[in-house]
């Protein structure tokens, strides 16, 4: 985890997984799929990255509407294409990584689902792929 000054002064959380960054700024988070190919996922393209935050939040809005907020842009340098962002709001973090003052704000699900075939269902992961393992 690290952390840096953004606009405004506000200090930004950055998280990493193997296909992402995520950076939690006050009550959202913004969610960057990083340019990998990892043989089961290839993000190296920017429509395939773009299209993975779409269907991120298609998916995810099933279970979590209140959370999962849309896909947004980022811009870089004049002439560089946008960088499409997952919009979230932030969650409450369970085990503080640093002490009680690296506590996320709360977000509360607005349901529990107890089928996840049943939310599920519908879903279209896109050309080429089955939904299923």
């Amino acid at each position: 985890m690290g952390s840096v000054t953004g606009t405004g002064g506000a200090c930004v959380a950055v998280r990493e997984t193997h296909a992402a960054v995520v950076f939690l700024v006050g009550d959202r988070a913004y969610k960057m799929k990083k340019p990998v190919d990892l043989g089961f996922l290839d993000f190296t393209a920017e429509p395939a990255r773009r299209a993975a935050c779409h269907r991120e939040v298609v998916l995810n809005r099933r279970l979590a509407p209140d959370v999962y907020l849309g896909v947004s842009e980022v811009t870089g340098l004049p002439g560089e294409p946008a960088e499409p962002l997952v919009v979230m709001r932030r969650m409450v973090t369970l085990a503080p990584a640093n002490g009680p003052d690296d506590r996320d704000p709360p977000a509360k699900p607005s349901r529990l689902v107890r089928d996840p075939v049943t939310a599920t269902a519908g879903y279209d992961p896109g050309p080429g792929r089955s939904g299923t393992r």
